[in-house]
């Protein structure tokens, strides 16, 4: 029994090793966190969609968003901070992906950083250094808000019309 187990622990251990790393370059283009910079992306039918740099900054709340800086030390070495931003009323969805596509462009990059969750109304200061202004959080009606302002204005007008 002793034997078996230890077999299939050394088992385990030459997969670990042999295991393939997977290819994100459908996802992530090769260039990205290779510089000192700052990227951006917004979660679309489930995948990151990457962000006009002139956008940075700007949040809605129905969304979910992925950022990471790269930082070039002076040794030369770069450093990568990863975050995913959780809007207030983004979809479960949309929040998974995030957290899940940020574990990916870590392993994309090969960095042995930790992944960092923010959450709108509740961003870290180191989070909201990165914005060279304040960001800026975008309000939008949902779809059920919309029918029932629709439904009220139809109701009116029914009322004028009499």
């Amino acid at each position: 029994m002793m034997l078996r187990h230890l077999v299939k622990l050394v088992g385990r251990k030459k997969l670990a090793k042999q295991k393939p790393r997977l290819d994100y370059s459908d996802v992530f283009d090769d260039e990205i966190g290779s510089c000192d910079n700052l990227w951006m992306w917004e979660i679309e039918n489930f995948y990151p969609a990457l962000i006009d740099p002139k956008e940075h900054g700007q949040f809605y709340e129905a969304d979910s968003y992925l950022i990471l800086k790269t930082t070039r030390e002076p040794s030369g070495s770069l450093t990568h901070a990863i975050y995913y931003w959780i809007g207030e009323k983004t979809s479960l969805d949309k929040a998974m992906c995030a957290a899940v596509h940020a574990v990916n462009l870590r392993n994309h990059l090969g960095a042995s950083c930790r992944t960092i969750r923010e959450e709108m109304n509740d961003e870290s200061d180191e989070f909201l250094e990165l914005f060279s202004e304040e960001i800026v959080r975008r309000f939008i009606l949902t779809v059920q808000e919309c029918n029932q302002d629709f439904m009220w204005l139809k109701k009116l007008l029914l009322l004028k019309s009499l």
